[in-house]
């Protein structure tokens, strides 16, 4: 017999020590929390810019998708896919990111998870590089990690994003300091140029892989 699931209307709460969106679901009359994190809510349905207000951005992405979201908490119950012991279930980037898409797994470093505004930021720079990129490229890996910059003396943080082509074996490295993520504008040109740079290395790459193998033959 198929399982009776419901999501009553209640209004949806934030989970602070988790970055999550709460809301309630009931699986045969029994209750389970379902949450959905800040970086999915971010990444897959706009809830920007967070740099300000992270708690009421993610819960007004949640309300404006919330049966889109609610269907994907749906096919986990009906699945199994959730933590039966504590009654809870998660969604997370993973649940919503195609098999396709052009970057299966975005990294980021700990301390850049752990630092909320400036995850943001970077969640958000995540995003614009997304949208440049496209769907073609699916052998392309990104990756975020903090690095320790010397600045007049003084050592400077700042964040080093990474793009890695498994196809064209080849690697690129962008930097950006926090104050320089929260220009949005600056943010776009700068994605821009590196996005450009790379297609011209993966293109020549790839070009010289052809003329090895047209020598060969």
């Amino acid at each position: 017999m198929a399982m009776t699931i419901e999501f009553p209307d209640i209004d949806p709460t934030w989970v602070f020590d988790r970055d999550c969106v709460l809301v309630l679901a009931l699986a045969d009359g029994r209750p389970l929390r379902c949450l959905i994190s800040m970086e999915a809510l971010f990444q897959h349905f706009n809830a920007g810019p967070l740099d300000k207000d992270a708690e009421k951005a993610s819960i007004g992405a949640f309300l404006k998708h919330r049966s889109q979201i609610e269907a994907v908490a749906r096919t986990k119950i009906e699945a199994g896919d959730y933590d039966k012991e504590r009654g809870e279930v998660l969604i997370t980037t993973h649940d919503l990111t195609p098999k396709d898409q052009f970057i299966e797994d975005v990294e980021y470093g700990e301390r850049i998870v752990n630092d909320k505004p400036l995850f943001v930021l970077v969640l958000e720079a995540t995003r614009i590089l997304k949208k440049k990129m496209g769907k073609r490229f699916r052998s392309i890996r990104a990756s975020w990690y903090p690095a320790v910059a010397s600045s007049d003396g003084s050592k400077v943080l700042v964040l080093q994003l990474n793009l890695f082509d498994q196809e064209a074996e080849i690697k690129m490295v962008e930097w950006f300091s926090a104050d320089q993520l929260k220009d949005r504008p600056l943010v776009e040109r700068r994605l821009d140029s590196f996005w450009s740079e790379f297609l011209k290395a993966r293109s020549h790459k790839l070009l010289e892989r052809i003329k090895a193998g047209a020598k060969e033959s």
